[in-house]
């Protein structure tokens, strides 16, 4: 079955082995990817003040702010599950599903709140 979901911007998949899935659930997942897409885009956003205009809104700072999150959420969420004490091998890769960014933070602040629990 195919299901239309509408508007990617800022989806990710997370395909992750037993070891991830045994000690965080998907909504866990979801929030540490989401938080860090959150947090570069702050971060680049930032450090975009200091770039001329004419740069700003090249393809090549999108990209790379995707293979930021994606190399970093990966690795947090893997990270986490070795804290966690995860008894299974532990793999874990990050899709981003639409190549354009949001301007938008993709959570409400109150997941940042559940995710300095984790």
């Amino acid at each position: 079955n195919i299901a239309g979901r509408g508007k990617l911007v800022g989806c990710y998949l997370v395909l992750a082995s037993d070891g991830v899935w045994d000690v965080l659930s998907n909504r866990e997942t979801a929030d540490l990817v989401l938080m860090l897409h959150d947090i570069l885009l702050m971060n680049r956003d930032t450090d975009e003040d200091k770039v001329e205009e004419s740069e700003k809104f090249s393809s090549a700072t999108d990209l790379s702010l995707s293979q930021e999150v994606v190399r970093r959420s990966a690795l947090l969420i893997a990270q986490t599950a070795q804290r966690r004490g995860s008894s299974d091998n532990i793999t874990c890769m990050v899709v981003k599903l639409h190549p354009k960014e949001s301007d938008e933070p993709t959570q409400p602040k109150s997941v940042y709140s559940r995710l300095s629990r984790l």
